[in-house]
């Protein structure tokens, strides 16, 4: 099996092992997140439902990632696979650090 293949699976077993994990965080399964990330979290449904988009977005960089190098069987399109895991994964990054930032306010 080539390295194309295997790449590609690797991304698509990680994709759906988030997915899984952000739909069940949307559905309000939040005690999957680490209770100090919630110590003052108000609204755990609504945190629970951002949490979760962010996590299916991070699935979905990488599932993005394994179809492009799927697409393509050179070492070019794995750099340009990588290179859209990385900016969507970031991109993902950013938007669960802004949920963590608008949902565990410290009110004094």
């Amino acid at each position: 099996m080539s390295s194309y293949i295997m790449f590609s699976i690797v991304m698509l077993a990680t994709s759906i092992l988030l997915c899984i994990l952000g739909i069940m965080i949307f559905c309000g399964k939040t005690n999957l997140i680490h209770d100090y990330h919630q110590t003052w979290v108000k609204d755990k449904k609504a945190y629970g439902k951002a949490f979760g988009r962010g996590l299916c977005g991070m699935s979905f960089s990488f599932l993005a990632s394994g179809v492009i190098s799927l697409v393509g069987h050179s070492d070019e399109f794995i750099y340009l696979s990588l290179c859209v895991l990385l900016i969507l994964f970031l991109i993902s990054g950013l938007f669960l650090i802004r949920v963590q930032a608008n949902y565990n306010k410290r009110e004094v």
